[in-house]
């Protein structure tokens, strides 16, 4: 997954120890350019967030911003970097935590429908929800199966790396390089929740064929993934509408998230279907929670949350929130961070 260009060495050196002589062997680590094996790191690219050899940055680098690894500053940079690096992919394993912890929840909710509907159907039908449920069961352990090798991984590169000490610079940029890699694929990950249904019993009307009564097929809703929009506040203006980059998918349907400033006095947050993603309409149902928080806030929601089940058989639907302009950037009120930035939490069932 990295890439790692470490060499191990071994080095004597002796150690005095109450008026005696010792010999010990001590391990060095040896950090070589990605493209000159035989040359040591010497300079930190910050452009392309690699250690290379002085002949790489002079020759390929050269109008990159750079660091001399001889200096102090630079290590203090990479400390940082490390730091930031290690929160980001522990929240992750935490976000991925608690979506194997809802998946088996799931799994017990959809047990308990199929044992209700077992409890009322006739003798010939309970063979038929005993296969739904099979099928179903099979997706969801495929699923926390999947997400549990993924929290895995993570954990087992995770520790790999070495960690925040005092250590020699080049140890901190080979742990730097690991980590930046190891953010890079959390942040691409994705979860594919199967969509789950249950039998539910339907009582019988008044033609003879419907007096035993039958089952229908229901949709098990079940919230898996929250969508979270980062804007800057700096780039809001006046009248424009700013798109988050990010993007929210389930069951087919793509929704994004928008703000526009209107006279400086209020800003307004929109939510809804984007319509370059979804080529076709449908009757939707939709149960969705709104929340504006700091991600600097550790699990703590700033604002309360806004929920609404919208039900339409057009293509397109959207949700807005107003918000004072001067409250959402007051540092006091908590909505953003220490760089200007605020988050909007979409998570829909």
């Amino acid at each position: 997954m990295f890439i790692t260009n470490l060499i191990v060495q071994t080095s004597p050196c002796k150690t005095q120890v109450a008026g005696t002589s010792t010999s010990q062997t001590r391990t060095t680590l040896k950090h070589h350019c990605p493209h000159h094996s035989k040359k040591e790191i010497e300079y930190y690219c910050q452009t392309c967030r690699l250690g290379l050899c002085s002949k790489c940055i002079y020759k390929n680098h050269n109008d990159h911003k750079t660091l001399d690894l001889e200096y102090d500053f630079t290590r203090e940079m990479v400390v940082e970097e490390l730091a930031k690096s290690e929160q980001f992919i522990t929240n992750k394993i935490e976000d991925r935590e608690k979506i194997h912890t809802r998946l088996l929840e799931t799994s017990e909710k959809l047990k308990l429908f199929c044992d209700e509907a077992c409890a009322k159907k006739c003798k010939n039908k309970r063979k038929d929800i005993k296969q739904n449920f099979g099928r179903n069961e099979s997706k969801l352990t495929e699923a926390r199966q999947k997400v549990m090798k993924e929290i895995n991984d993570i954990k087992t590169d995770l520790g790999t790396s070495c960690p925040i000490n005092q250590e020699p610079s080049l140890n901190l940029i080979y742990s730097l390089t690991k980590l930046q890699e190891l953010q890079k694929l959390c942040g691409n990950m994705k979860t594919d929740i199967p969509p789950v249904t249950y039998e539910e019993w339907r009582q019988g009307g008044v033609n003879i064929c419907d007096l035993l009564g039958s089952t229908v097929t229901k949709p098990l809703y079940q919230s898996f993934e929250k969508t979270v929009f980062k804007f800057n506040c700096q780039d809001i203006k006046n009248v424009e509408v700013l798109y988050s980059e990010d993007k929210h998918e389930i069951n087919g349907m793509v929704s994004g998230c928008s703000v526009r400033k209107v006279n400086d006095r209020y800003v307004y947050i929109d939510i809804g279907s984007l319509k370059e993603n979804n080529p076709q309409a449908g009757h939707w149902e939709i149960r969705y929670t709104v929340t504006i928080l700091n991600k600097d806030e550790d699990k703590k929601v700033i604002s309360e949350t806004k929920t609404e089940i919208f039900s339409s058989g057009f293509l397109f639907w959207r949700s807005e929130i107003q918000l004072p302009w001067d409250t959402l950037t007051d540092p006091s009120e908590g909505f953003i961070n220490n760089e200007g930035q605020f988050y909007v939490g979409f998570d829909q069932f």
